[in-house]
C-alpha cells in the first residue's frame, strides 16, 4: 500500500513538472538572429500598430555578431515584429514575423539593407507564409500606385485595364492562399482584407461604374476596427491606403463620402481612430494633384476644429487648421490672390492686370534642376499651341541681389518675347504664402476671371505638360 502511494506520488510529480515545461515553452520565444550588415548592438522584439512599432524586449549581439530574443512570458500566435536601428539619428527599420503554437523556436536571417526581400526562416513555416504573400502583394501594389495617377489624368480604358489587371492579380494570389494554407495565420489575415474582382465587360465604363459602386459599397465589409490581426500588419494599412488613397479619380464629394465613412468606422477604436486619422491629415495635405486637397480640408474642418480630435495638441490643431485655410482658397474655382511682381526694369505687374483667356503663373528658381528641365518642354509646348490665348508669367523665387541669377539663365536660353519674367526682390509680395509655395517649379492656371482652373506643386513629365495644353485648348 505505501509503495502503491508513493509510485503515484512520483508519477503526479513528474507529469506535472513536464506539463508546466510544455507550458513554458508554448508560451515563450527563442528567436535566433542574423541580421547582416547591421552595425548596432541592439535589437527589440515587439509588434506593429498599422506602421507603428510598439516595443516589448530586446536582445544583445553576441560575440558571432548574431542575436538571440528570448522570453518566457505568454506570447500569444499572432504576428509581430522585429525593430533594429538604421542610423545614429535614431531612425528604425523593421520587419514582421508569425509566432504559432507549433513554432515558437526558430532562427531568422536577413540582410539589413533589404529585410523584406532576402529575409528566410528556419522552422517557422508560418513566417515564410507571410513573406511569400507580402512581397507578391507588394509588387503587384507598386506596379498599381505606379500607373494610378496617370490614369487620374487621361482617364483611359487602356489605363483601367492595367490596374484592375492588377487588382484581379492580387484577388487571385488571395484564392491561391486560401486553398493552399486554409488554417494559417496568413489566411486569418486574407479573409480581413479581401480584393474583388470583377469579370470584364464589353464596355470599359460600364465595368469602372460597376468597380466604383463596389468600392463605395462593399469594399469595406470586413473591416472591423477593434480586430487586432488587422492591424498588426502593416499590409492592413495597405489594404485602407488603396481604398484612401487609390481609388477614387479626383477629390470630389463621392471621394469625400468615402473617406468620410472609414473615419466614422474608426470611431469606435479611439487607438485605430488616432492613428488613422492623423496619417489621412499627413498624407492628404501633401497630395496637390486632381483635388485631393479637398478631402484634407473636409477632415480638418470637420473632425480637427469641432474638436473631435481632442487628443491633439495645440501646435498641431493650428498647423492643421492654417494649413486647411491656405488650401481651400487655392481650390480649383477660387478667385487667385492678386499680387504685384516686378521685371527686369523693376516696372510693377498685377496678375489682376493682364489681360487674357488663360494665365500660366510659373514660380520657379534657376539653381531649381527640375525647374531648369521643365520650363524649356514649357515653352516648346506653348509653341505648339499659339492660338490658345495664354499669358504666361514665370515669376522667379530669388530675393534681392540673388534675383541676378534669374535674368542670366533667362539669357542663356530662347523664351517666346511675349512671355513676362517676374521677380519680388523685396518680397513685399509674399506670395510664397499667398501662393502657398512650398517648393519649386509650382504651376497655376488662370482663367479670364482669374480663378483657378489648374494648379500643381512639384515637377510635370513632358506628357503631363501636353495633356494639360490639350485640356486647356478644348475649354
Amino acid at each position: 500500500m505505501t509503495s502503491k502511494i508513493s509510485g503515484t506520488y512520483l508519477f503526479g510529480i513528474i507529469m506535472f513538472f513536464l506539463l508546466t515545461c510544455h507550458h513554458l515553452s508554448s508560451a515563450g520565444v527563442v528567436i535566433n538572429v542574423n541580421l547582416r550588415g547591421l552595425t548596432y548592438d541592439t535589437i527589440w522584439f515587439g509588434r506593429t500598430y498599422g506602421r507603428q512599432v510598439e516595443v516589448d524586449f530586446y536582445g544583445l549581439k553576441k560575440e558571432d555578431g548574431t542575436f538571440t530574443l528570448e522570453t518566457n512570458k505568454e506570447i500569444k500566435p499572432g504576428f509581430y515584429a522585429i525593430a533594429f536601428k538604421t542610423s545614429a539619428e535614431s531612425r528604425y527599420g523593421y520587419f514582421n514575423i508569425a509566432i504559432t503554437d507549433e513554432h515558437r523556436n526558430f532562427s531568422i536571417a536577413a540582410n539589413v539593407n533589404n529585410v523584406h526581400r532576402t529575409v528566410s526562416f528556419d522552422h517557422s513555416p508560418a513566417s515564410n507564409q507571410l513573406y511569400a504573400y507580402r512581397n507578391q502583394v507588394v509588387s503587384l501594389m507598386d506596379e498599381y500606385s505606379k500607373i494610378f495617377d496617370t490614369y487620374r489624368l487621361f482617364l483611359s480604358e487602356d489605363l483601367f485595364k492595367f490596374i484592375t489587371a492588377k487588382e484581379q492579380a492580387i484577388h487571385e494570389l488571395q484564392v491561391q492562399f486560401l486553398r493552399e494554407y486554409p488554417e494559417s495565420l496568413i489566411a486569418d489575415f486574407i479573409k480581413r482584407t479581401p480584393f474583388d474582382y470583377f469579370p470584364e465587360n464589353a464596355n470599359w465604363e460600364t465595368e469602372r461604374k460597376i468597380r466604383n459602386q463596389y468600392y463605395r459599397t462593399s469594399y469595406l465589409r470586413n473591416f472591423h476596427v477593434e480586430d487586432s490581426i488587422f492591424w498588426s500588419l502593416p499590409l492592413g494599412i495597405d489594404w485602407l491606403d488603396h481604398y484612401t488613397f487609390r481609388v477614387w479619380e479626383s477629390g470630389d464629394e463621392e471621394a469625400i463620402r468615402a473617406t468620410d465613412q472609414l473615419v466614422e468606422m474608426l470611431k469606435p477604436n479611439e487607438k485605430a481612430y488616432r492613428y488613422y486619422l492623423r496619417y489621412m491629415l499627413n498624407s492628404f495635405s501633401q497630395m496637390n494633384k486632381y483635388d485631393l486637397g479637398r478631402i484634407y480640408v473636409y477632415l480638418v474642418r470637420k473632425y480637427v476644429d469641432k474638436g473631435k480630435a481632442p487628443w491633439m495638441s495645440e501646435e498641431d490643431y493650428y498647423r492643421y487648421s492654417n494649413l486647411a485655410s491656405h488650401i481651400d482658397r487655392l481650390m480649383t474655382g477660387s478667385l487667385a490672390p492678386d499680387i504685384r511682381f516686378y521685371d527686369r526694369a523693376n516696372r510693377p505687374f498685377n496678375v489682376m492686370d493682364v489681360n487674357a483667356d488663360l494665365t500660366m503663373l510659373i514660380f520657379w528658381n534657376p539653381d531649381c534642376p527640375n525647374c531648369k528641365k521643365e520650363i524649356p518642354i514649357i515653352a516648346s509646348i506653348y509653341n505648339e499651341f499659339s492660338g490658345l490665348g495664354l499669358k504666361i508669367l514665370a515669376v522667379c523665387g530669388k530675393k534681392a541681389e540673388s534675383v541676378s541669377m534669374c535674368w542670366e539663365y533667362i539669357d542663356t536660353l530662347q523664351f517666346p518675347a511675349e512671355w513676362l519674367f517676374l521677380a519680388d526682390p523685396q518680397t513685399r509680395s509674399n506670395y510664397q504664402v499667398m501662393y502657398h509655395i512650398t517648393t519649386f517649379p509650382s504651376i497655376y492656371v488662370l482663367d479670364r476671371e482669374k480663378r483657378i482652373v489648374f494648379r500643381r506643386k512639384g515637377s510635370m513629365q513632358e506628357y503631363e505638360l501636353r495633356h494639360l495644353f490639350e485640356k486647356l485648348s478644348r475649354r
